[in-house]
């Protein structure tokens, strides 16, 4: 079972960018401070699990013309060359366009952050802070680089408002995608087909300008390997103090439970009894899929101009490194569970009922036509939510 180290995990993460702009800054906004926790499981002729957990600094600073640079830097990290990929330093930049909310960049790792996100926001039809106790759906019809994506992925959308004890009235919004389908290549060269589908939390204050919360669910099936495969990512993000604490969302009812509950987060963890590598579509074209649905949800969830992208910056590098096992296992450290990790360290979730049981989903390995991936397994369900029943 592969596990995060903290510190080579978080020093590949980030990949600076030197961005060059030809404006002059006035004073930053401030700095806040996140976790993140990440977890990616698969099961075919085999099984791997890869977990990581990492704290992060998000500074913003504005710029003239209405730009807006944002750094993000891990915390607690080394950042000393590593023997094989050479110097990786642990400071993540780009700049935001206010707007237009697209973002600008010139390094090639951000490639795909850019190109999405850039699409995505000319494509928003409705404002979450205006649809608050409504349904809808956002449609997004993308290129996503040379990578697969369907020609238009949907999602349909539900916004509600809490009352916190300690952040007074704060927006919830979730979006869950349709089932899509992804072209790939199996192991032997050969054209096959993959079932997706991604869920997305973001939890926002009442003016939509904080995260204090966001919960992302992928799915992935194929057979095209001769045997049913199944791969699910897990990350939560969440707003924390410098010393690691996390926000106080007390006063949260079960309305956002229920809201939550239907992205589709697991109970209790892979087993891993035979331990595999990912196989080559989990790393390739799945995980490039998870990254651009993860941009297209959080552009949905969004709906106007907010760093939205900050989170899914740190959390699609996450996602790749531990595609790639760049996360390394740490055998004193404990299964992480997203669900049981965010009850555990975030006051107001506690006492909630935020994940499912898998085999409640129906979402089995003999089910491969009823799964959908994103960020986490999930199930969508259109307009309004009926109880806790999801259809197959």
């Amino acid at each position: 079972m592969n596990h995060s180290k903290g510190i080579l995990a978080l020093a590949l993460i980030f990949l600076i960018l030197n961005l060059t702009a030809a404006v002059s800054a006035v004073p930053a906004e401030g700095t806040d401070n996140f976790k993140m926790v990440s977890t990616i499981e698969y099961s075919g002729k085999g099984q791997f699990r890869s977990q990581a957990e990492t704290l992060f600094t998000v500074e913003r600073e504005e710029l003239n013309d209405d730009m807006v640079n944002y750094t993000i830097t891990p915390q607690g990290i080394d950042t000393a060359a590593d023997e094989t990929q050479g110097s990786w330093p642990g400071v993540l930049s780009f700049l935001v366009d206010r707007n237009t909310g697209g973002v600008l960049t010139d390094n090639d790792a951000l490639e795909l952050l850019e190109n999405v996100n850039n699409q995505c926001v000319q494509s928003i039809t409705k404002q979450s802070r205006e649809n608050i106790g409504k349904t809808w759906n956002q449609s997004f019809s993308i290129r996503a680089g040379y990578y697969p994506f369907p020609e238009e992925l949907t999602f349909d959308m539900k916004a509600i408002e809490q009352t916190t004890h300690t952040q007074g009235n704060i927006i919830a919004v979730r979006a869950l995608s349709k089932p899509f389908t992804l072209n790939a290549t199996n192991d032997k060269g050969e054209a096959g087909t993959i079932k997706c589908k991604i869920g997305t939390v973001y939890l926002f204050d009442s003016q939509m300008k904080t995260i204090y919360l966001s919960v992302s669910v992928f799915e992935a099936t194929t057979k095209m390997n001769g045997h049913n495969e199944l791969l699910r990512h897990e990350v939560a993000t969440y707003k924390v103090n410098s010393q690691g604490t996390s926000v106080d969302l007390s006063g949260l009812n079960k309305e956002f439970a229920k809201l939550i509950r239907k992205v589709g987060l697991h109970t209790k963890e892979l087993k891993v009894t035979n331990e595999v590598p990912l196989p080559r579509w989990a790393r390739s074209e799945a995980v490039k899929a998870a990254q651009s649905a993860n941009i297209c949800a959080a552009t949905a969830c969004e709906g106007a101009f907010n760093p939205v992208i900050t989170v899914c910056a740190a959390s699609n590098n996450m996602i790749e490194l531990q595609s790639w096992g760049k996360v390394e296992s740490e055998d004193d450290k404990g299964a992480i569970v997203v669900s049981k990790e965010l009850s555990r360290t975030v006051p107001g979730i506690s006492d909630m009922k935020i994940a499912m049981a898998p085999a409640f989903l129906g979402i089995g390995l003999g089910k491969a036509g009823a799964i959908a991936g994103g960020t986490i397994g999930i199930v969508a369900i259109a307009g309004e939510d009926h109880g806790d029943q999801t259809p197959h």
